[in-house]
């Protein structure tokens, strides 16, 4: 497995400050071995490109995922630090994209697909929602830093080996540069945090009154359910139900990357401590349910993370929608601005005041024939209708 190459690229095109320069790229598949210093002079105010974070991810990462750590430097300057994921992909992960109607181009393609089996370098972490894995010096425009990496990766395919690049959850008006296709992704949910919510109560006097009975009559519910923040010694004691609770919730997925370690948990609390947090839900000394999330208290924001439950237990004491009620108390208390509450499951968000933020996903396959072809497949990835809640009495509280 790669450990550490370096490369010398000419690069003509760049816009750095320096002229006539070769930019170095240092590329790394263990944190351990990247620039520190550079790493964390570019990922300064990066919550999900903290060190400290990517070492406790990569330690349990799935087998088919491999992490690579990319730094370029000018003249000495550190210049572009990005996170990327290599993910090994089967195609016949690729059959739910099969339509039901007579595009029969389209599923002679995921047939012939199904049967190859990829490299996908994904510039982005398939663990975190709207995480930008790429961290640049500020006389770099987001155009440039992205331009700059993708010469990279270029260059260093034959070293690495790749089938295809994936530009994961980009927010940069160049999101789709040539040659990429985009494809459809669920929104990130967000919350607006009121400045005027000093506790939980205010939150729900926003509410109007249908929406206030409903979050009341939920959390009566979870009334007998004890509810505590787990400290270490109990995350370290607890990580097999954990996992275990994480897992009935993952089964559920239609398509799934891989699972992430037992000890993940763990790994994270002990080396981001306050900043990662896991709610308990106990019944009669029980564990039946949990609800994780980070607090970036530099941006003012609380994400919400991975959450595990029995689904015999979420039909009789609402704990889905109990959790999302308390990560909004979490992030009243902790005096966020925003709560980003990942994909998924849209509609029952929007019910708690999320609101969609459109994320932009794009590929490049490598071989042009492919390439050709899934820019048709990707047209049928298919999207389920949901319905916009508007809880709140003042319209102003969403985006």
């Amino acid at each position: 497995m790669l450990a550490l190459i370096q490369t010398k690229i000419c690069n003509n095109n760049h816009r750095l400050s320096h002229k006539n320069t070769l930019p170095t790229a240092q590329w790394t598949s263990k944190a351990d071995d990247a620039d520190q210093q550079a790493w964390t002079k570019l990922a300064a105010d990066n919550f999900f490109m903290n060190l400290d974070y990517l070492k406790a991810l990569e330690q349990n990462l799935p087998n088919s995922i491999t992490p690579y750590y990319l730094v370029v430097e000018q003249n000495g300057v550190p210049m572009v630090a990005v996170y990327c994921q290599m993910y090994e992909f089967l195609g016949t992960e690729l059959a739910f994209l099969k339509t039901k109607n007579k595009k029969i181009i389209h599923n002679l393609t995921i047939d012939a697909l199904q049967c190859t089996k990829f490299r996908f370098l994904t510039i982005g972490n398939f663990f975190q929602t709207a995480s930008q894995n790429i961290a640049k010096h500020p006389t770099l425009s987001d155009e440039d830093a992205l331009r700059i990496v993708l010469k990279q990766t270029t260059a260093e395919k034959q070293n690495i080996g790749f089938d295809a690049i994936i530009l994961k959850d980009t927010t940069s008006a160049d999101a789709n540069p040539q040659g990429f296709h985009a494809f459809y992704t669920e929104p990130n949910m967000v919350v607006e945090i009121n400045k005027n919510w000093a506790c939980f109560d205010d939150y729900l006097d926003n509410l109007s009154s249908k929406y206030r009975i409903r979050a009341k009559n939920v959390l009566k519910h979870t009334q007998t359910i004890d509810k505590h923040l787990l400290s270490n010694d109990q995350i370290e004691t607890y990580q097999t139900r954990l996992y275990e609770l994480f897992g009935v919730v993952c089964n559920e997925a239609n398509f799934s990357v891989g699972r992430v370690k037992q000890s993940y948990f763990y790994d994270l609390k002990c080396r981001l401590e306050d900043q990662f947090q896991i709610l308990g839900y106990f019944l009669e000394g029980e564990l039946i349910g949990f609800a994780s999330f980070f607090i970036n208290k530099r941006q003012q924001i609380l994400e919400s993370h991975f959450v595990g439950f029995q689904y015999e237990h979420n039909k009789t004491y609402k704990l889905y929608q109990t959790m999302l009620y308390d990560f909004v108390r979490f992030a009243i208390e902790n005096q966020s601005q925003k709560l980003y509450l990942s994909r998924t499951a849209p509609e029952i968000k929007s019910t708690v005041g999320a609101v969609p933020q459109t994320l932009n996903c794009a590929i490049r396959f490598e071989q042009r024939l492919t390439n050709y072809l899934l820019a048709n497949t990707l047209k049928y990835i298919p999207q389920s209708p949901w319905t916009q809640r508007r809880p709140f009495k003042d319209p102003q509280n969403l985006l």
